[in-house]
């Protein structure tokens, strides 16, 4: 069970080969389990929100951000979902009561009841302030200096791994094609690279309304709709708990809560010093092997799940597909106007003839095939060790970030101040550990800061936090918010965390509370540096912490005195 008193057991650890789709299943049968009215069946046309059950069915075609999230959760509770992705929320609510459904007794309490989302609690006041101060004027869609990011990444991963083929096709045997890095080798290797930037890129898209730009993330071996369950929908929701299906099926691999899970740790605190640094250089080694190879697993895995009826097929699936005959098209082109491969042929992209390109697919057919294979696999390589490297030290795998097992605060913000006061050593209280019972409800919004950290010399650039996750806190509150337009929420969010009195606790001692007399600017944030190791030193931790991450008053006194709106 996890910190927060879940029900739902760790998704699909028991199962084999675990898959967004049986996320959902396993999900869905906890929140049918809990004693509501809906089934574990998926074609089931009831969605618990709160207390209430809502059939929206005649919604589906209906629904501004597409069809695809209502029937993807159908069967199970959106709450955590509905609340974070509706900015302006009372629309959203005003919406939904035609479709709600009359009960003849109060439901029970929720799967996830531990979250609360109280009208003049911390995230529904961040929520209506951002929406009146902020995104009502300047709208949650991207802005067209995002566009054109997306947009240039996109044009120059085509024109790399297209250059790579073609550079392949014109190769000869002088010496002046010979050097590394004008081969198909560093062209694809190139591509790769700035492919992963695009997948960041992508990914803040996915989280908006239907649109084609999200469908460029699957020119990777990766879903759009499976990481609209996996990331959307489990990570972004549950972070960090035994609920993230990102943290909680590569455990066995990559275990980042700091207990078995029920992964072996490579290390653990009672192994000798050289013993240790011994393990932990062999197993950083190692996963960067891991890291290579990871994006091509994954293709043949899904191709396997595709086969074996593990995973709906999507038109979007092809799009690997289409990308590798794109490139195997290319490289009959080229081979055609390299004046080597035909007597007929000129020499010259002007002399290109319908026949010539056929001819030499005929004449060397084992090489069209694999050559333009080559490719793409060594560009998914570079995408996966990129995309990977990145993502894991974003802003969660971090010992100042909360995960699964850790003690979560729920003490009075003004007794910690009292405490730093009068001993400035003093740590924070700690309200309960692993083994206590699960808190209290906590404001959902607060849970998130407790889990997330930030990088301030990355989320200073648009650019930069756009292809780098980047902007992370405030994403993880609005989701649905282009990320050119987070850094208009600063200002509203540091006010709001002024108002509950937030404070983080990012080390273990106190010494932060030592650099300003302002709780809600000691902020959790870290380099990107920094953000990378602690991904190893949270990789490494084998105890739950029983240290403070974040704190608040539990009465919100000082709303009754400020401006809510």
């Amino acid at each position: 069970m996890s910190n927060f008193g879940f029900d739902l057991p760790p998704p699909d650890l028991s199962n084999s080969s675990p898959s967004p789709e049986s996320w959902l299943a396993s999900k869905r049968l906890a929140d049918s389990q809990n004693g509501t009215t809906y089934s574990a069946d998926t074609t089931t046309n009831t969605w618990r929100l709160h207390d209430k059950l809502y059939n929206l069915t005649e919604f589906l075609t209906l629904h501004p951000g597409g069809a695809d999230w209502l029937l993807m959760t159908r069967g199970t509770d959106i709450t955590e979902l509905f609340e974070s992705h509706h900015p302006n929320i009372e629309k959203a609510r005003s919406l939904l009561k035609k479709y709600e459904l009359k009960q003849s007794s109060p439901l029970p309490p929720r799967n996830s009841e531990t979250f609360s989302f109280k009208a003049d609690g911390f995230y529904a006041t961040l929520r209506d302030r951002a929406w009146k101060q902020v995104l009502q004027h300047s709208g949650t869609g991207p802005s067209s200096s995002m566009l054109l990011l997306h947009t240039s990444l996109l044009f120059l991963f085509l024109s790399l791994l297209f250059s790579a083929v073609i550079m392949a096709g014109q190769v000869d045997n002088t010496s002046a094609n010979k050097n590394p890095m004008f081969t198909w080798v560093g062209a694809s290797s190139l591509a790769g690279a700035v492919l992963a930037l695009l997948m960041m890129c992508s990914h803040n898209f996915f989280h908006q309304r239907d649109n084609w730009r999200m469908y460029v993330f699957d020119l990777s071996p990766f879903s759009t709709y499976d990481w609209r369950i996996t990331h959307a929908y489990s990570h972004h929701t549950f972070p960090n708990t035994s609920f993230d299906y990102e943290v909680s099926t590569t455990a066995n691999i990559l275990n980042f809560y700091p207990y078995e899970f029920p992964s072996l740790k490579v290390v653990t605190s009672d192994q000798s010093g050289g013993r240790i640094i011994i393990k932990r250089v062999v197993q950083i080694i190692l996963l960067q092997v891991v890291f290579l190879l990871a994006m091509n697993l994954a293709l043949i895995r899904k191709v396997s799940l595709l086969l074996s009826g593990g995973s709906k097929f999507r038109p979007e699936d092809l799009m690997p597909l289409a990308l590798y005959f794109g490139l195997v098209l290319c490289y009959c082109v080229s081979l055609s106007t390299s004046g080597t491969c035909g007597d007929h042929v000129d020499g010259s992209m002007w002399g290109l003839h319908i026949g010539n390109v056929i001819d030499v697919a005929s004449a060397n057919a084992t090489k069209v095939l694999s050559l333009p294979l080559y490719v793409l696999v060594c560009c998914y390589a570079i995408t996966s060790w990129t995309f990977m490297t990145i993502s894991l030290a974003t802003g969660h795998h971090h010992p100042d970030c909360w995960h699964d097992g850790d003690a979560f605060n729920t003490a009075n913000c003004n007794e910690a101040q009292a405490g730093a006061t009068k001993d400035k050593k003093a740590v924070p209280p700690v309200a309960n550990n692993r083994k206590a019972s699960a808190p209290p409800s906590v404001d959902w919004g607060l849970f998130q800061l407790a889990a997330v950290g930030d990088r301030p010399g990355i989320d200073s650039s648009m650019a930069l936090a756009a292809v780098s996750f980047g902007r992370h806190t405030l994403h993880h509150l609005f989701p649905t918010v282009d990320h050119s337009k987070l850094n208009l929420l600063l200002p509203v969010f540091k006010q709001t965390c002024r108002d509950f009195g937030v404070r983080f606790f990012p080390p273990s001692d106190a010494k932060s509370v030592e650099k300003t007399s302002t709780p809600s600017e000691v902020e959790r944030s870290f380099t990107a540096y920094d953000g990378w190791i602690g991904m190893w030193m949270q990789l490494w931790r084998d105890s739950p912490s029983e240290r403070n991450y974040i704190s608040w008053k539990p009465e919100f006194t000082d709303l009754k005195n400020s401006k809510r709106h």
